[in-house]
């Protein structure tokens, strides 16, 4: 009886839905195209056409800095950019700078993603920006994750 029920019990941890945590990018891995939805961004909750949610493109530059863009399009398309980001590493996320002023991270969170009527929690990378200078009247705020 005690085997069985150690077999049962080896059977169910080894067949669980475990997931392993997906590691943040390194600062070299963090360009790309960044995607939202209502659940990370509430602003977009009204926003029902996948195609018209708000995206960030992340760009390296040459000299090692990056490039960020917010491509909106309701109600017309526009975008925003910060060029000469930099990024530093810590131990549990990528902090991001701009004119020496903090503007966001990057950290390991479990969120829920939409594929269809079904709702999954994911556990990746989740980008936030949030850069507000009104003497210059730019703002660009940002939570989604990467394509």
């Amino acid at each position: 009886m005690k085997n069985l029920y150690s077999s049962v019990l080896l059977a169910v941890l080894l067949f669980s839905g475990c997931t392993q945590d997906q590691p943040l990018p390194d600062s070299g891995g963090l360009a790309g195209t960044y995607r939202t939805n209502g659940i990370l961004d509430p602003s977009c909750v009204a926003i029902s056409d996948d195609r018209q949610l708000p995206t960030l493109t992340i760009r390296k530059e040459s000299d090692g800095s990056y490039q960020l863009t917010r491509t909106d399009f309701i109600p017309n398309k526009r975008t925003m950019s910060l060029s000469k980001v930099q990024v530093e590493p810590k131990s549990d996320s990528l902090v991001l700078f701009y004119q020496d002023q903090k503007i966001g991270h990057v950290t390991v969170r479990t969120w829920p993603k939409f594929e269809g009527k079904k709702v999954k929690d994911t556990t990746s990378p989740v980008l936030f920006v949030n850069y507000n200078n009104p003497d210059d009247q730019a703002f660009l705020f940002y939570i989604g994750y990467r394509e």
